[in-house]
This record gives C-alpha cells, sequence and structure tokens, in this order.
C-alpha cells in the first residue's frame, strides 16, 4: 500500500458552533457490528434540513470537512488542554506524563496548505470555486516510545 501524503478534494465549511461528537455519529450507530461504513449515519440529525452543507449540490461531492475550535464548557474537576495540531496534542501529552490515568479524544489529520497566501486570497470574477492544495506534513521524528 502506498503512503498518503496528499489530498485534492472539495472543502465543507461546518459552520456551526458547539458541534458534540452525538451530532456527527449518534452513538446509537456506534453500537452496530457491520463493515458498511458509517456514512448513513454522518450528520444524521441533520441530513432532513435542506439547507445543511452536505445536502446542498456544491459540497455533494466534498472530502474535507473544514471546522473551527468548539468552545463546550469543561466539567468540573477536568483538566482540558486545547490543541490545534497532531504536533501540538504530542507536547501535551507528553507534558503531562507520568500520569495515573490518561483519556483522550481526537480526529487530528494535520492537513495543511501546501503554499500559504501572503494576504488575503481575493474573489476572481467568474470563478466560483477556488483550489487549496493540502498536504499531510512527514514529522520530524518519530514518536517517542
Amino acid at each position: 500500500m502506498e503512503k498518503f501524503s496528499q489530498h485534492t478534494g472539495v472543502g465543507v465549511p461546518l459552520r456551526r458552533s458547539n458541534v458534540d461528537t452525538d451530532q456527527i455519529i449518534p452513538a446509537v450507530y456506534l453500537k452496530r457490528v457491520t463493515r458498511t461504513g458509517f456514512e448513513d449515519a454522518l450528520f444524521a440529525a441533520w441530513r432532513g434540513d435542506p439547507a445543511f452543507i452536505l445536502n446542498q449540490d456544491a459540497y455533494k461531492p466534498g472530502s474535507v470537512l473544514v471546522a473551527g475550535p468548539v468552545h463546550l464548557p469543561t466539567p468540573p474537576g477536568v483538566q482540558r488542554v486545547d490543541v490545534r495540531s497532531a504536533a501540538q496534542m504530542h507536547e501535551a501529552v507528553m507534558a503531562a506524563l507520568p500520569a495515573d490515568v490518561y483519556v483522550g479524544a481526537a480526529a487530528v489529520a494535520d492537513f495543511t496548505p501546501r503554499a500559504v497566501a501572503a494576504d488575503k486570497i481575493k474573489k476572481v470574477a467568474g470563478q466560483d470555486t477556488l483550489a487549496l492544495e493540502l498536504v499531510m506534513p512527514v514529522p520530524s521524528q518519530p514518536p517517542s516510545a
């Protein structure tokens, strides 16, 4: 199998705040034992809304979900560390060790733009799409054991 390092696709902007995991994939779907995948489960509660971004024709071929940080309240007695990349997550975990118990939740891909624009990218007349080449950076060192 060839190493995956680049993805080209349509970005889908998820402009909603405080999306919890049960809205992304409801827990009831996680109990099934099949090899069919979770496509029908993703955002199941929102799929009936024609205004939902993934129901719009322009975003149906979407393959990259673009979302920002969440602002969910931290439960009492829980230490929370917000990170924006896998590298920051690794640093935060390593800084917290040793620990009696570690519970983590993440879905970090760390795709980054191949080239970063120096200024705001302006709209181009007659062009309704923007090509953004995303790459997954190769780690500079292997993770420590």
